[in-house]
């Protein structure tokens, strides 16, 4: 949090589906992974352009309620990581399906 305080989400019902185009834009959607492999979604998706401004990489989403820019601090193949204008951090994490097979 912009205090310095850390708040961790052990579980999460849902996951936050990324996907980026060739064309520098992208949307963001709440996934929930159902036990059979698939996933339920409420199709309700945030859209967003990417930008490289002042050496930064910036996502700007925009939606019917509200626009907001948020700022990638680091990204891998298994982690994004992103502070907004409220100086929040958010890591997230590359979803692994819990394998109850075994």
């Amino acid at each position: 949090m912009a205090d310095g305080t850390e708040k961790k989400y052990t579980y999460n019902d849902t996951v936050d589906y990324i996907e980026i185009s060739d064309s520098l834009a992208g949307f963001r959607l709440k996934l929930k992974p159902v036990f059979d492999g698939t996933f339920e979604t409420s199709k309700d998706s945030e859209q967003f352009t990417i930008k490289i401004e002042n050496d930064s990489l910036n996502l700007y989403y925009k939606t019917p309620f509200d626009s907001w820019k948020e700022t990638v601090l680091m990204a891998t193949k298994d982690q994004l990581k992103v502070i907004n204008k409220n100086k929040a951090v958010f890591l997230y994490k590359k979803f692994v399906p819990i394998d109850i097979t075994n």
